[in-house]
């Protein structure tokens, strides 16, 4: 048992998951002007979607730069290539939003496009989303929509998804509450990785603990005799 639980943790550690990589795409918006630009379409890892977007300078709205969407009509961004995952991934995108500063709610809806039907599990919406139910199916695409109050201050929200099937996908934002009720955007991440199974992750718990008593034992019996 303990050299199974140290094949595991061997195992677990050098898992890019576990390791905490596998992070594909992480973006702050801080590449574009200092000053900030009006309909923006200059991202290095985003296309511009619907009516536009536009960047804002540090020390507004934001602390540092960051993208308020739907400047003219319902704009957004989507990554600009499609990100390879295999059956058994987990999928996460992260970001943070906050509201307009105005009036009203707005309206965002973020998610994964795919290049096919793909198969999943485990498709949980957490963070500032709060608590969601867990779903499962085949899509061409994950989506959430969620209102953003405007006074809401920058949170983090997050969607993952475990894959059934291998594929590609993008990843896409939008709001569909036009400027000045636009809400901001900022530190959007994509991470795909293996996770370990609940099983593994239980042996190596499992395993540890022996050794742990192993050593308890053994640390007794030389105390005895010295």
């Amino acid at each position: 048992m303990i050299a199974r639980a140290l094949a595991a943790a061997a195992a677990l550690l050098a898992c890019p998951a576990a390791a905490g990589a596998g992070t594909l795409l992480s973006d702050g918006f801080e590449a574009g002007p200092a000053g900030g630009a009006a309909d923006y379409r200059g991202f290095a890892n985003f296309d511009v979607t619907g009516g536009g977007v536009d960047l804002l300078p540090a020390g507004g709205r934001c602390a540092t730069a960051c993208v308020e969407l739907a400047a003219t009509r319902g704009g957004g961004l989507v990554t600009k290539q499609f990100y390879a995952f295999r059956a058994g991934d987990l999928v996460a995108l992260s970001f943070d939003l906050g509201g307009s500063g105005t009036t009203g709610s707005d309206f965002v809806r973020a998610g994964f496009e795919f290049d096919r039907a793909v198969g999943f599990t485990d498709f949980t919406r957490s963070g500032a989303y709060g608590s969601n139910p867990v779903a499962a199916g085949t899509s061409t695409s994950l989506f959430q929509t969620t209102a953003i109050e405007s006074v809401a201050p920058l949170r983090t929200y997050r969607l993952s998804f475990r894959a059934l099937t291998d594929g590609q996908l993008r990843a896409a934002i939008s709001a569909s509450t036009p400027a000045p009720t636009a809400p901001v955007l900022d530190n959007l991440r994509l991470d795909v990785g293996a996770v370990p199974e609940p099983s593994a992750w239980a042996t190596v718990i499992g395993g540890l603990a022996l050794i742990g008593a192993a050593m308890r034992r053994r640390r007794a019996r030389t105390a005895r005799f010295a």
